[in-house]
């Protein structure tokens, strides 16, 4: 593999930052896959090691067949959209935009899933902790319609309805091979 040098990874995580406030985007990431491949190990060891400490408290499957699962239904649909719009050439700048926003703000999300966790019965604090994850979830699938669109040239709403298949589709399949324990379908009474 071939690892790209210090100031492309800065390059990079500067590049997906930037995508995130809006003012660059997936045409401006560098074209590598080493970088590409970087921010996938760096990704997928940032989510089995945050995983390793919330589970400590909730036990919900295996953490690398869910990160395993999420990551390729997001490589699969990425790869299937810019072949359908006829750009497939653009695949490794779009997906290591992808992966490079997911790494930018993985530890605001997983911040607050372990703040979920961890005030599950403080009310204010759990309210708290919902709030931020959703803020934090919703803005990278802002940041993700954004570079799909850019990427294949389709519409804002085919953008969002891919990048919503995509996070349903992989939800999906998570929840088919572990479903939540019947306590957490219970209605409260």
């Amino acid at each position: 593999m071939n690892v790209p040098s210090r100031p492309l990874l800065s390059e990079g995580l500067q590049t997906a930052t930037g995508i995130l406030r809006l003012r660059k985007g997936p045409e401006d990431m560098p074209t590598s896959t080493g970088l590409m491949w970087t921010f996938l190990v760096i990704d997928v060891v940032m989510r089995l090691v945050a995983s390793a400490l919330i589970d400590d408290q909730v036990e919900y499957g295996s953490a690398p067949v869910i990160v395993a699962i999420d990551l390729a239904i997001l490589f699969i649909g990425v790869k299937v959209a810019l072949m359908m719009a006829m750009h497939p050439e653009r695949f490794t700048q779009t997906f290591t935009a992808l992966l490079g926003c997911h790494v930018v703000l993985l530890p605001a999300l997983l911040a607050g899933q372990w703040m979920q966790v961890t005030y599950i019965n403080d009310q204010g604090m759990a309210g708290f902790a919902m709030f931020l994850t959703f803020l934090v979830a919703l803005w990278y699938l802002v940041a993700a319609v954004r570079i799909l669109r850019s990427a294949t040239g389709w519409p804002t709403f085919a953008t969002v309805m891919l990048v919503l298949s995509i996070e349903l589709l992989a939800g999906g399949i998570i929840l088919a091979i572990y479903p939540p324990p019947a306590e957490a379908l219970a209605t409260p009474t």
